[in-house]
């Protein structure tokens, strides 16, 4: 979607030449989902093969009707993190669990403070989101595992608001 979407905004803003003036550079960047394709471009030597450019507009599949071109001054998407949180502990019988130091507890104190953040400690008005979209640990249901993965996604609209996100995610797991 991402590729057909900028496909056409190249199009019609070819179409309108006369509406503007300059060099049209399309870029479309591998591996945007991932957070990885920018900065392989930029390693490719992207910035030293073009020139730099007076403006950027920067697109993302949004919600909206088909067919709508829509636009805005500042930041209309987020800064994103994805992180990745191991924990390790002591594995134990589910019978005897005295002799385990248990992931999936210290994973579910983690998961429940994380989602206070947004909750609890960003403004009503303010932009923001924390979003747990894994939470991994053992196999077997009568086993307490050696260790437990959280991975995490961190959204902030502004600088302020992400790197507060970012340190606020940091605390709970140390």
């Amino acid at each position: 979607m991402h590729v057909a979407w900028l496909v056409g905004a190249a199009a019609l803003l070819s179409q309108a030449r006369s509406a503007w003036k300059g060099t049209l550079m399309v870029v479309f960047q591998p591996g945007e989902e991932t957070a990885q394709g920018a900065q392989a471009m930029i390693n490719d030597g992207l910035l030293k093969r073009f020139p730099t450019p007076d403006v950027v507009l920067g697109q993302h599949v949004m919600v909206g009707p088909a067919g709508t071109l829509a636009g805005s001054a500042g930041p209309i998407t987020s800064a994103a993190d994805s992180l990745q949180i191991r924990l390790f502990g002591r594995g134990a019988h589910g019978s005897m669990p005295q002799a385990s130091i248990d992931p999936v507890v210290m994973a579910a104190s983690i998961v429940l403070r994380l989602q206070t953040i947004v909750s609890r400690e960003v403004a009503a008005n303010g932009a923001a989101v924390v979003t747990v979209g894994v939470l991994q640990a053992g196999t077997k249901e009568n086993v307490i595992p050696d260790e437990a993965t959280i991975k995490l996604n961190v959204l902030g609209w502004t600088a302020q608001r992400h790197r507060m996100c970012q340190y606020r995610v940091d605390q709970p797991t140390q």
